[in-house]
């Protein structure tokens, strides 16, 4: 069984800067949150935005009992080699594990 949530992050003239979509599977043998998409609309990277967005994304797998998060680093903006290499560093940053020259990231809870 699994349940959809939808981040949002707004500016304080309420422009959308951020969004996050995630999938909660509460099967008998697994209880993960899955980040499906996790960004920063244009303008605002580097701002810590999305770094904001990852802990709200942690508390709530907390909140729901989750033992695991995961999910895929993949830049739909930036699919050079550099640009895939710094969102690895963001989430790393952010205390996600990669496997070995792989884009599957995760965080035990």
């Amino acid at each position: 069984m699994a349940q959809d949530y939808i981040i949002f992050g707004f500016s304080a003239d309420k422009r959308n800067v951020y969004k996050a979509e995630l999938e909660h599977d509460f099967s008998t043998d697994k209880d993960k949150l899955e980040i499906c998409s996790n960004y920063v609309t244009d303008g605002n990277e580097r701002h810590g935005i999305g770094s904001v967005g990852l802990r709200m994304i942690v508390k709530l797998a907390r909140m729901l009992g989750c033992k695991e998060i995961n999910g895929r680093a993949e830049s739909y903006l930036d699919r050079t080699k550099e640009g895939e290499e710094r969102l690895r560093n963001f989430y790393k940053k952010n205390g996600f594990v990669f496997e070995e020259n792989d884009i599957y990231f995760s965080m035990k809870l």
